[in-house]
């Protein structure tokens, strides 16, 4: 049970004596199949799995001695400022310890302080199991956890803290001192790269991240008609005898083939490769079961039966490759056109939760702080957004459900990579082509870039659609979009309601 997952925590003798092992004072209690690995002099604890994209061959404990060597808490962030991975690591630097996660918080952290006892886990259900206690939930928590509208758009929640308040989320760009149980900025690294530059680093990371994982590790990637999975197909294909392609032909697709299926299939013919097309089979008891018992309000979406297929059919050592955080630097919420500080309520509108005031309000805890870090790192807001609210929470949450059955990890989830893409122009990020993809497949050995890309796939797209992927583009023309349509959309509920004078209301998003 609880694959995947760990729980650290600081409290009596004899629940550290009851846990795995323990570290610095800290029991560490770890869940099936659970990687991890300490530092020689024990300074450096890690767990999940992390690679050096510089040095293939280095495992987790020549990194682990490796991050040992530093003497400052600035040097060992930027060491693993230029570590890919989903994993957590806490460490000692002058006799004081703390906690970092990977780029994006897939790997969670969240903390709290129970009956005395401080805990760090990645998991809540884990903490429930181990200490015999049950989640503690608001009402307003409660309810929007009941809401079918909520759980239709895969439950996108944001703020400092999870469901259960008593927990607190260590967001990307954050680290934790464990002694004043403190959450402390990353400084963002010196980027001074012309766009050159950006792109042969770029695929240099991308691509060491995959042959170091390629070589400890069974990989499988999926592959759609998306930029982001075409690229890793393109960095990937030295390494292809290690690597399963695939897609899921989704039910809810409809009749016939997606864009998703056809392009890539014609790809992987031209290429000679196999490529596996799967349907997976309805969601089952069994993988239910398990998803409900080792993850604290599972949700079950068209997309669990991908977990449900992998829970039965897939080695629980394979790594299955994706193209998360890459929506960090494509600009997800589109081109912010000025330095204009956005309020809360564009970024609800922007994440679709504006009809939510406890969404709101968590937003706004997030954002005095962030509007500064903003100005300190040359990110908009609308990105730093994206980065620290969507990717730590919804981003994270799928991640977390496979974990019953295997591990997931994106090689674009390096906190260097980040950075330095959102150093180009967003010229060069935007848009369903955007220039650096074309840039990166260049200098690859198979160049992949004529082929369709799912967002201009076809002469079918309707003047609508194409308008709407225009706009899409920038944050400014969303916004005003989505308030648009949201206005329309009352007013046809008010004359609905005077026709059927009478009628309940129901509440949408």
């Amino acid at each position: 049970m609880f694959r995947n997952q760990y729980l650290v925590c600081r409290s009596s003798q004899a629940a550290i004596e009851s846990a795995d092992f323990s570290w610095s004072g800290y029991g560490v209690f770890l869940g099936q199949e659970t990687e991890c690995a300490t530092s020689c002099d024990c300074s450096v604890l890690i767990i999940g799995v992390a690679v050096d994209y510089s040095n293939t061959d280095a495992g987790l404990e020549d990194i682990a001695n490796g991050l040992a060597g530093f003497n400052s808490v600035a040097d060992v962030i930027a060491r693993t400022d230029r570590l890919t991975g989903r994993y957590v690591i806490f460490f000692s630097v002058q006799r004081v310890l703390y906690a970092i996660s990977d780029a994006c918080s897939l790997k969670r952290v969240l903390f709290g302080e129970f009956d005395g006892n401080a805990i760090i886990t990645s998991s809540e259900m884990f903490y429930y199991h181990l200490f015999g206690d049950e989640p503690v939930l608001e009402e307003e928590v409660s309810g929007l956890l009941g809401c079918d509208d909520y759980l239709k758009k895969e439950r996108p929640w944001f703020g400092l803290r999870a469901y259960d308040g008593r927990f607190s989320v260590l967001l990307p760009n954050t680290f934790l001192d464990l002694d004043r149980f403190e959450v402390l900025r990353q400084p963002p690294p010196a980027i001074e790269m012309s766009k050159k530059q950006v792109v042969e680093q770029f695929r240099a990371i991308v691509s060491g991240a995959i042959q170091s994982l390629a070589l400890k590790r069974p990989l499988m990637l999926a592959v759609t008609a998306g930029v982001d999975s075409r690229i890793l197909l393109a960095l990937s294909l030295k390494y292809k005898e290690r690597i399963r392609y695939y897609v899921f032909n989704r039910a809810e697709w409809g009749s016939g083939e997606a864009v998703d299926v056809v392009v890539p299939r014609q790809i992987f013919e031209d290429l000679g490769i196999p490529f596996d097309v799967i349907a997976p089979a309805e969601a089952d008891a069994c993988c239910l079961e398990r998803l409900e018992s080792d993850v604290s309000f599972p949700r079950v979406l068209p997309k669990t039966r991908n977990i449900c297929y992998h829970f039965h059919n897939s080695d629980s050592k394979v790594v299955n490759l994706n193209g998360n955080a890459a929506g960090v630097f494509r600009a997800f919420y589109g081109h912010q056109l000025t330095n204009k500080v956005l309020p809360v309520d564009s970024l609800a509108y922007l994440s679709g939760t504006q009809g939510c005031d406890l969404l709101k309000r968590n937003i706004g805890d997030w954002h005095g702080e962030a509007v500064q870090y903003s100005r300190d790192s040359g990110i908009d807001l609308a990105s730093l957004f994206y980065w620290e609210q969507r990717m730590p929470h919804w981003g994270s949450e799928y991640p977390l459900e496979q974990d019953i059955a295997i591990e997931e990890v994106s090689p674009y989830n390096n906190r260097y990579l980040l950075f330095m893409m959102m150093s180009l122009p967003p010229a060069w990020r935007v848009g369903a082509r955007p220039k650096y993809f074309k840039a990166v497949l260049d200098g690859s050995d198979l160049d992949l870039s004529g082929y369709p890309v799912n967002r201009t796939f076809g002469a079918g797209l309707g003047l609508g659609e194409r308008f709407r992927s225009v706009i899409w583009r920038y944050l400014l023309a969303r916004v005003v979009y989505l308030r648009a349509r949201r206005f329309v959309g009352g007013v046809k509920r008010v004359l609905k309601r005077l026709r059927n004078y009478g009628g309940g209301y129901r509440h949408e998003w």
